[in-house]
């Protein structure tokens, strides 16, 4: 049978009364420390904030000990943290001098900073001579300093902001100056470069030519020498260009034409490569064909074996024929018609007089 656990109400009490002390006296360091890590606070103000933790610790600690109920001992702790919370967010020892003072300072630095980024922008620029470039960072220069003195005269931070926005803004105005253009030399310029790049594009195209394996030595040279015909008369083209968009018009029609060259020498190798390649199936129908007709010879019995070997002489004499005839054909037709050729040789050689 169950017995119900004998309670002590007063040790209860004393307990709960020490177990909300030592949570206030740990929210009291805490506190403490977040007040000493403030730094809108001086530090005599520090001090007196925290000599208020300790006084409002020690009157909740009071009123915790004068509880008779644990309710009332965790009503007086929550008052207690609420009073130190209260004291913690206590407003800073505001300088306003001293807050527009370094807003002036940072102001200034930035402008610094941007001063020199614009400074080196401009000497990276390509479209400026050095003495406009010279010209343009003094510039600069001077508005840094116009804004630093409007900056100086700022009476509020907020002034000082506006004052660093115009500065920044005057000195990207500076950075945007349009360059010092030369037209006459910027055509000439941009007729230099294209001829260079013709120049790479045909000997690159050259190369390609020479690489063709199906080529003769004769037709290789043929093609490259059209290559620097098309080159000159796009260079001509381009001497002859009056604006910049004109010049690279013609670049691109050289290029284009150095390209169709390439290109023909393709289909001109396709078309070698794929006529040897019939003229040796029509040799080798030439050989086959004369060993059937020698063939036939032997099994001849109305001809004498010396007749025979005449005739098989004649076929090897007419098949070495075609086949010279057939490496000289540069068609496939010529081909096809020295094969019918050959063909109505044999046919005359296999019907001979006996």
């Amino acid at each position: 049978m169950d017995t119900e656990v004998d309670r002590d109400p007063a040790k209860e009490l004393a307990d709960a009364k020490d177990k909300a002390k030592n949570e206030l006296d740990r929210k009291a360091e805490e506190a403490k420390d977040e007040i000493d890590a403030r730094e809108d606070l001086t530090d005599g103000k520090k001090q007196e904030l925290k000599d208020k933790i300790g006084e409002e610790m020690e009157r909740a600690k009071e009123a915790i000990d004068d509880a008779t109920n644990s309710d009332d001992v965790q009503s007086e702790l929550e008052k207690g943290k609420a009073a130190i919370d209260d004291i913690v967010d206590t407003e800073g020892d505001r300088d306003p001098a001293k807050e527009l003072a370094d807003a002036k300072d940072k102001a200034k630095n930035e402008l610094d900073h941007k001063a020199e980024e614009a400074k080196d922008e401009i000497d990276a620029r390509e479209d400026l001579t050095d003495q406009k470039k010279q010209k343009l960072k003094d510039k600069v220069d001077e508005e840094a300093e116009r804004a630093k003195e409007a900056i100086d005269g700022a009476t509020t931070p907020d002034d000082v902001a506006s004052e660093l926005e115009k500065g920044k803004d005057a000195i990207d105005d500076v950075v945007d100056t349009e360059g010092d253009r030369d037209p006459a030399k910027e055509l000439t310029d941009a007729k230099d470069k294209a001829k260079d790049e013709l120049d790479r594009k045909a000997e690159e195209a050259k190369g390609k030519i020479d690489s063709r394996g199906n080529l003769t030595d004769e037709e290789k040279q043929e093609l490259k020498d059209r290559i620097d015909e098309e080159t000159e008369r796009a260079k001509d083209a381009i001497d002859a260009a009056t604006t910049p968009d004109d010049v690279q018009s013609e670049l691109q029609k050289g290029k284009d034409a150095i390209d169709d060259i390439v290109q023909s020498a393709g289909d001109h190798d396709k078309h070698n490569s794929e006529l040897e390649d019939e003229k040796q199936s029509a040799k080798d129908e030439i050989d086959r064909k004369a060993e059937e007709a020698k063939g036939e010879i032997d099994a001849r019995d109305d001809l004498s074996d010396e007749k025979k070997q005449e005739l098989k002489d004649r076929i090897d004499e007419e098949a070495n024929k075609a086949k010279d005839a057939i490496d000289k054909a540069e068609s496939s037709d010529s081909i096809h018609e020295e094969l019918e050729k050959w063909e109505e040789t044999i046919k005359d050689i296999l019907d001979p007089q006996t």
